[in-house]
């Protein structure tokens, strides 16, 4: 309720550290019968206050789904920055006996967060990077008036349509592959492209 959604966002607000950590035990959106995915409006409420009050470095760590796995959450933009989700559920919970290592190491000058999937096999299965710019909410760039840029609202809402589609087309997969199976590869390579398009880093 309203007394519990205050009290994690002041904690967000007031932390003084570089990356704040979410840990929940249910998933932002894998868990299809509970979880953040069936309340709609208090993940958006969350999300939006990321952005409202620009708080940097919030990061999710969850579980309950019997595998592990990171990943950015498609409605990231209403963040303003990339809402990214490790998930390391029990290792004995999956066949690939899986589990996630986070790093964070806050003596460089722009912080970083590195995450690995690693199997019971003691191979990586995936590694990630993120540095703690890459998760701070921006203000969009003044554009002078005597430019004169006609903006393309409709190509806008367009792509973002797009990029919608494709990352639920993405969760869609994640349900029957790995994240290096051809057909996800296929698709990161078409977000990021859009992405592009869009301008987001």
């Amino acid at each position: 309720g309203d007394p519990q959604f205050e009290w994690l966002l002041n904690g967000l607000k007031n932390s003084k550290a570089k990356f704040k950590v979410i840990a929940s035990g249910s998933t932002l959106y894998h868990s299809t019968v509970d979880g953040w995915r069936l309340y709609t409006f208090a993940r958006r409420r969350l999300f939006d206050a990321i952005k409202v009050h620009k708080i940097s470095g919030v990061v999710f760590f969850s579980g309950d789904i019997h595998r592990s796995l990171v990943w950015v959450h498609h409605e990231s933009e209403l963040a303003g920055y990339r809402v990214i989700e490790v998930i390391s559920s029990g290792i004995t919970n999956g066949k690939t006996l899986s589990f996630a290592t986070v790093d964070f190491d806050t003596t460089l000058t722009d912080p970083t967060m590195r995450v690995r999937i690693v199997h019971g096999n003691g191979k990586v299965y995936d590694e990630k990077v993120w540095k703690l710019s890459q998760l701070e909410v921006r203000d969009p760039p003044d554009i002078p008036v005597q430019q004169n840029i006609p903006i393309q609202q409709n190509n806008i809402s367009e792509f973002q349509s797009k990029l919608f589609r494709l990352r639920e087309e993405r969760q869609l997969l994640l349900m029957r592959y790995t994240e290096r199976h051809p057909s996800v590869l296929g698709i990161d390579r078409r977000i990021m492209m859009l992405e592009q398009k869009m301008g987001i880093q």
